[in-house]
């Protein structure tokens, strides 16, 4: 597998105008892996992205996990290519070169992402 900038990707809570950064996506040869990050602030139980019992716990998936895949627009939408010409999206082929470049944001909910930063 080629590796990417896009391979890695924070994970953001947004709160007014202050990013709080609460865990990582990765991608590998093998799928994706989400990694909380050990409870950066006090956010409500349900307003984690991949919320079970165990908020700290490292999952692994052989493809993107649906809370992330959801942000990543139909390619079938009319508006698909202007979207990914003003995200200036290279390759719309790859969800995470989407996600990073579009931030994932919806309307609906306060994650956004962005890329890996050491």
């Amino acid at each position: 597998m080629k590796t990417s900038k896009f391979d890695r990707l924070n994970v953001f809570f947004r709160k007014g105008d202050e990013r709080i950064k609460i865990g990582e996506l990765e991608r590998n040869s093998n799928g994706y892996i989400y990694r909380p990050v050990t409870n950066p602030i006090s956010i409500p139980f349900m307003l984690l992205p991949l919320n079970d019992n165990d908020v700290n716990k490292v999952r692994e998936s052989t493809s993107l996990f649906s809370v992330f895949s959801k942000r990543i627009p139909s390619k079938k939408r009319p508006d698909f290519q202007a979207m990914m010409t003003e995200w200036q999206v290279e390759d719309v082929d790859d969800e995470m070169e989407i996600l990073a470049r579009s931030k994932g944001r919806l309307l609906t909910d306060p994650w956004e992402l962005d890329l890996f930063d050491e």
